[in-house]
């Protein structure tokens, strides 16, 4: 008897532990998600070459990324609740791993939009399976600090999509760049699709359910999405994140570096140092606003309005 119980013990502590490699691949993979987002920003003008094109078809080139990715998120969260966070991430960046390659050989700019939409898809299965490895694996009292740190982890992306990434495509061109970052990028797909593991949630970690509005296994996909779809906090929410974050997302994915080579007369390299300061802040300022909903601000509500403010 007293062996049994020392054996569940120890699987315990091994499974508490492994949490973290699990926290470390998610964060690692969800690095590229704001990488992309955020990558052409920097080529702009290179890509205005390339492609023979003008702003606004280089716009509507880059806009593809986001309208995929709003389009995969459900679909990546209706797959992870199926099938689970480690095939839908793995395989998800797989595929924005080839339209990574696909955008560095692509020959015209309809061919690197189709390039920027597979991107956008591919990355949307990273931050719904994540935060549901999340709920699986970490008490929900950490859970504001855990999505702090993942959106720390992916402003850390956006960091090196702006001056790191104009010295690479000063030094070897932004086609040979891409095709390095689409390797790196299928690398972290085997690496999540290998070391993911799904644990079910437990009592002992308060996870799982408590984050959701019912079982997923009792409970049609249509019946636990319309509560949510019905509820005024969630279009308070999608009403924010639309208006202030939208428009902020889309001006640093693509203009704001060429913007700030035109207005300040400055060359790429110290535009994207400039343009390194909004993720930057983002890296600082998500895991901590996290902490602080976890174990400081009971409101949420509360805290939100303060950030808003600021």
């Amino acid at each position: 008897m007293h062996n049994s119980i020392s054996a569940k013990g120890s699987s315990s502590e091994v499974l508490d532990s492994y949490r973290w490699i699990v926290l470390g691949i998610i964060l690692s993979v969800y690095f590229f998600v704001y990488f992309h987002r955020v990558s052409t920003s920097v080529l702009a003008q290179d890509l205005l070459t390339a492609f023979k094109t003008r702003a606004t078809g280089l716009s509507f080139m880059s806009s593809l990324y986001f309208y995929s990715y709003a389009l995969g998120l459900p679909i990546a969260g209706y797959l992870a609740d199926r099938f689970g966070p480690r095939r839908v991430m793995g395989l998800w960046t797989l595929i924005s791993a080839a339209g990574c390659v696909l955008f560095a050989i692509s020959p015209t700019i309809a061919w690197a939009g189709v390039a920027r939409a597979l991107i956008g898809l591919g990355v949307a299965g990273v931050y719904i399976p994540g935060i549901k490895a999340f709920a699986e694996w970490f008490p929900r009292r950490d859970f504001g600090t855990m999505n702090g740190l993942l959106l720390s982890a992916g402003n850390l992306g956006a960091i090196v999509a702006t001056t790191p990434l104009a010295w690479m495509a000063d030094q070897w061109g932004w086609r040979s760049s891409f095709l390095s970052i689409g390797a790196i990028t299928a690398a972290f797909a085997f690496m999540a699709f290998l070391g993911l593991r799904e644990r079910h949630p437990t009592n002992e970690n308060a996870t799982g359910t408590s984050y959701f509005l019912c079982d997923q296994s009792r409970v049609s996909t249509w019946r636990a999405v319309l509560p949510v779809l019905t509820s005024p906090r969630f279009w308070i929410l999608a009403s924010i994140s639309f208006l202030a974050f939208g428009s902020i997302l889309t001006f640093q994915a693509l203009w704001v570096t060429p913007f700030l080579m035109s207005v300040l007369d400055i060359g790429r390299l110290e535009a994207s140092k400039l343009n390194m300061l909004f993720p930057i802040g983002y890296m600082f300022g998500a895991p901590f606003s996290g902490r602080l909903a976890d174990r400081i601000f009971h409101n949420k509500a509360l805290l939100l309005l303060c950030l808003l403010t600021i």
